[in-house]
Parts: structure tokens; sequence; C-alpha cells
């Protein structure tokens, strides 16, 4: 008997079979689909606003106000910031997402996640979730 397979045996060595695979990027973006889909949803979940894309927004809002008297509302601008971030995070490439008053969730982005979405997810469980397509900036 060889003094590897006497390690093997003993538990000393675990073999690749033995050593749990890693889930793949595909399965751990449907967990998280599903668990915001179940109503799980966490700060980390939404895209993160950039200091440079608030400034951006109050500029914005600033000279719209100047030149022409439109003050915009809390959710006109919550809009605005919305849109401005799903840009900026994913410009020129179609998303499942959904607009909240927190910000944007994003289930899936790109032609092949949301193909593995469409594909393992029933379609009324992403009620609320719509496929769009920003430009890029």
């Amino acid at each position: 008997m060889s003094h590897e397979h006497e390690s093997s045996e003993a538990g000393t060595s675990p073999t690749t079979a033995e050593v749990p695979a890693e889930p793949s990027r595909t399965e751990e973006m449907l967990e998280r689909a599903k668990r915001i889909l179940a109503g799980d949803i966490r700060p980390e979940d939404y895209l993160p606003v950039t200091p440079e894309l608030m400034h951006d927004l109050d500029e914005y809002c600033k000279h719209l106000e100047t030149e022409s008297g439109i003050v915009a509302t809390a959710e006109a601008r919550q809009r605005m910031l919305n849109d401005w971030t799903l840009q900026f995070h994913h410009g020129g490439t179609n998303v499942l997402a959904r607009y909240t008053d927190r910000g944007v969730l994003v289930l899936a982005a790109g032609n092949d996640q949301i193909g593995k979405v469409r594909q393992h997810l029933n379609p009324d469980y992403r009620h609320g979730f719509a496929l769009m397509f920003p430009t890029d900036a």
C-alpha cells in the first residue's frame, strides 16, 4: 500500500472529488435574484450612487430651477437619480431591473444573465421588474 493512499484514507489529504465545488456566478446570480424576489432586499442589493452622480443631479436641478423655474419634486429627483445610476453602471447593456424609492435593483445584466433568469424563474415571480436598455453615457 502506498503512503499517498494511506493519507487519503485517513482523511488528511482530501481528493478533488471530496472538495465541494464553489457555486458558479450564474448560480449566485440566480440565488440573489430569488432572494430579492422573495422580498429579502438588502442595502447592498441597490446599485451604488456615487458622489459625482449626486453632485450632477444637484447641479441639474439648480439649473432647471434657475433657467426655467421648474422645481423638481422628490419623486422626480429620485427618478432622475435612478436613470442616471442605471446608466452609469449598465449603460449600453440590457438589464432586468426595478426602480424603487430607495434606488435601482438589478436582477440580471446582459443577455446571458437575463436568459438564465427567464429560464429558471417563473414569469409571475418576476413581477415588478422590467427589461431596460440604458443608453451608454
